[in-house]
C-alpha cells in the first residue's frame, strides 16, 4: 500500500518527505490523522550535509524520530485499510458490512458512493506531476509561522492551547528550499500563499492543485440542499459560513420569480449587429419572441421596434448622457460609459423575478440556447453560467467569465450578485471593465455565499478566442464537423472587423444594401433585408472562412492562409 517514505540523509527538524504522491491532501478519518503530501524529490544537498559531528548526531536523532512517526502513520493506514477489506481484497459496502459476523468490520464508515480512491491513497508516479510548473517539490514542518518570525504576519489572533495553530506545512519548489536546517524556511520564497484550514475536524480534507491562479477557497460539504451535513450525501458546494448543522452565517440576502427574458443592450452604432442577430435567427427558425433590447438612444429604439423585438428605452434620460458612436478601442471612455447599462439590463429583470440570459449584440444563435440551460443533465445544476472569455490574465482569475453571454437562475444568491454589481459602478469606471468587476464580485460570492459558477465549454459556446487562436477547432467548424449552439464575435477590435469576419465565416445574414446608415436611420425595413442564406464574402485569407479565400490579402502581418 502507499504510505510515507523518507528520502535524504539529513532532514531539518520536523522534515517529512514522501515519494511520488500526486495530491496534497489533509485528511482525518476514523481514529487517525493522515497527512498526504505531494513531494517528489530528495532533500537538496545543502540540507543533507551536516557541518559538525554534533549537528550530524542531532540530525540523526531527528531522523530516527521522524522515521518512527512515519512507521506509526503507516501502521494506522494499514490497520484502517485492513478493516475495510473483504477476503480477496474487495472493499466492503459499509451499510452491509454492519451485518458481517465473521470479520472485523467497522460499524460506520464512508458510504458506498464515496470513490475507493477516497478510502485509501493511490501513489502516482513522479512523472505524472514532475513535468508541470511545480517541478520538484519538498515539504517542511515549521513552528510559529503566524507570528511574523519568518516575515509572514497574518495579523490573526492565536488559538491558545491548540498545537496546530503554532505549526504549518510549507510546500516549496526545490529551488526555494531553505539553504540550511537553521535558515528561515521562507528565505528563498519570492511569493507565499497561506491557506488557513479548519481545525479539529476528523473528516476534513484539503486539496491543493496547480491551475489558473485563484485566491479564494472552493468549499464543498456532504449535505442535502437544506439540513445538516450527512456522509451519505454527495459533495455539494457551500459558502464559507456553512456549519455542519446546516446553519449558514453568510446566507445571501433575499431580495425577492417566470420564463427567461433575454436582454441585450444596443446603441445606434451597433444596430447592424442586432439586425444580423434577428436575421440569423429567422433563417434558422429560432424564436426571438422574448428578447428584450435595452436601447440607449432613439435610433436604436426605432430600429429595434422594426425588427419586431421588445425594447426598453428610458425616455426621461435615467441612463444618463450616453454616447451614440461606437467605442474606438476596448476600455476607452465610450466603452466604459456603456458598461454600466450592461448591469442594469440584467439587474432590472432579475428584480422582477425572471431568470435571465444576457448577451451582447455580436452574437449569432445556431439554436435557441434556453433549452440547454433548462436541461440540467446537459448543463449541470449551477446558479450561474458564463461563456469562456479565453483570457487567462490575473484580472479575470479564476473563472475567465465572459460578460457578453451568460445565464443566471433567479434566486437569492444571483439577485444579490447583481445588486452588488450595481453598487460597484466606481470599480467599473476605475478598471474600464464591466467584466473584470463582475468576475471579482463573482469570485467573492462564490466563496462567501456558495454561489455556484459554471464556465461553458467552448465546443458549444465558442467566441473570438477560438476564431483568432484555435485553428483546429475552426477548421472542424467550417468543415461541418462540429455545430456550436451559438457564437460570440468577441476579441475583435471594432464593429467593422466583426462584420467582415462574420461575413467570411458564414455568420452574416443581413443584405449589404441594408447595412450602415440605412438600417440605423430606420428608413428601411430591416426584416425585408434578411437573407435566408448567409451572405458569404471573402476579406482575409489568414482568417477562418467557410470558403477558401486564398486570393484575399492577409489581415495580420506575416499571416498564413487559413486553408
Amino acid at each position: 500500500m502507499a504510505g510515507f517514505r523518507h528520502h535524504g540523509a539529513g532532514p531539518p527538524k520536523g522534515y517529512i518527505s514522501v515519494s511520488k504522491v500526486f495530491l496534497f491532501t489533509l485528511l482525518t478519518s476514523m481514529l487517525s490523522l493522515w497527512l498526504g503530501m505531494f513531494i517528489t524529490s530528495p532533500m537538496p544537498s545543502s540540507l543533507t550535509a551536516a557541518g559538525s559531528a554534533k549537528e550530524r548526531a542531532d540530525l540523526g536523532k531527528q531522523l530516527a524520530a521522524s522515521e518512527a512517526r512515519v512507521a506509526r502513520l503507516n501502521k494506522s493506514l494499514e490497520d484502517e485499510q485492513r478493516k475495510q477489506q473483504k477476503p480477496g481484497g474487495a472493499t466492503y459496502d459499509c451499510p452491509k458490512c454492519t451485518k458481517c459476523t465473521k470479520c472485523d468490520c467497522p460499524e460506520a464508515g464512508p458510504p458506498s458512493s464515496v470513490p475507493s480512491s477516497a478510502q485509501s491513497w493511490k501513489v502516482s508516479d513522479v512523472s505524472d506531476f514532475g513535468k508541470t510548473a511545480w517541478g520538484r517539490q519538498g515539504m517542511l514542518e515549521v513552528e510559529q509561522v503566524l507570528d511574523g518570525s519568518y516575515g509572514v504576519d497574518l495579523g490573526i489572533p492565536p488559538l491558545k492551547g491548540y498545537r496546530g495553530n503554532e505549526q504549518a506545512m510549507v510546500m516549496y519548489h526545490e529551488s526555494a528550499a531553505p539553504s540550511s536546517p537553521s535558515a528561515p524556511p521562507l528565505e528563498n520564497c519570492k511569493e507565499v500563499d497561506v491557506v488557513i484550514t479548519k481545525r479539529n475536524d476528523k473528516s476534513h480534507c484539503l486539496v491543493v492543485m496547480e491551475h489558473y491562479q485563484a485566491y479564494h477557497l472552493h468549499r464543498f460539504m456532504r449535505k442535502p440542499a437544506k439540513g445538516p451535513a450527512d456522509m451519505k450525501q454527495e459533495l455539494r458546494r457551500v459558502g464559507r459560513g456553512m456549519h455542519d448543522d446546516g446553519a449558514d452565517d453568510f446566507a445571501a440576502p433575499s431580495l425577492k420569480g417566470r420564463t427567461c427574458p433575454r436582454p441585450r443592450m444596443c446603441s445606434a452604432a451597433h444596430v447592424e449587429l442586432l439586425a444580423n442577430f434577428v436575421c440569423a435567427a429567422n433563417a434558422k427558425n429560432v424564436d426571438t419572441g422574448n428578447v428584450v433590447v435595452f436601447a440607449t438612444d432613439v435610433e436604436a429604439r426605432t430600429a429595434t421596434e422594426k425588427l419586431g423585438l421588445h425594447v426598453f428605452y428610458d425616455e426621461e434620460g435615467g441612463f444618463g448622457d450616453l454616447p451614440t458612436d461606437e467605442a474606438k478601442a476596448y476600455g476607452d471612455a465610450t466603452f466604459t460609459a456603456m458598461m454600466y447599462i450592461k448591469v442594469l439590463a440584467v439587474y432590472l429583470p432579475m428584480m422582477l423575478g425572471y431568470e435571465v440570459l444576457f448577451q451582447d449584440v455580436d452574437v449569432v444563435w445556431h439554436e435557441n440556447p434556453l433549452p440547454y440551460f433548462a436541461d440540467k443533465s446537459r448543463c449541470g445544476d449551477f446558479d450561474t453560467y458564463f461563456s469562456d472569455d479565453g483570457a487567462r490574465s490575473m484580472r479575470y482569475a479564476p473563472f475567465s467569465a465572459n460578460s457578453g453571454f451568460y445565464f443566471l437562475r433567479n434566486n437569492d444568491k444571483t439577485t444579490y450578485l447583481m445588486t452588488s454589481l450595481l453598487y460597484a459602478g466606481d470599480s467599473i469606471i476605475k478598471t474600464h471593465s464591466h467584466q473584470q468587476t463582475l468576475i471579482s464580485i463573482l469570485t467573492e460570492h462564490n466563496s462567501l455565499y456558495g454561489l455556484s459558477v459554471k464556465v461553458l465549454n467552448t465546443d458549444e459556446f465558442p467566441g473570438g478566442k477560438q476564431y483568432h487562436h484555435e485553428k483546429d477547432y475552426m477548421l472542424k467548424w467550417m468543415q461541418g464537423e462540429v455545430e456550436p449552439i451559438m457564437y460570440h464575435m468577441c476579441w475583435t477590435a471594432n464593429k467593422d472587423d466583426k462584420i467582415l469576419y462574420m461575413q467570411q465565416m458564414g455568420e452574416w445574414f443581413l443584405e449589404e444594401k441594408c447595412g450602415g446608415d440605412a438600417v440605423r436611420s430606420g428608413g428601411s425595413d430591416p426584416l425585408a433585408c434578411c437573407s435566408a442564406e448567409p451572405m458569404v464574402k471573402c476579406h482575409f485569407k489568414d482568417k477562418p472562412s467557410i470558403v477558401k479565400c486564398d486570393s484575399s490579402p492577409n489581415k495580420d502581418k506575416g499571416g498564413k492562409s487559413f486553408w
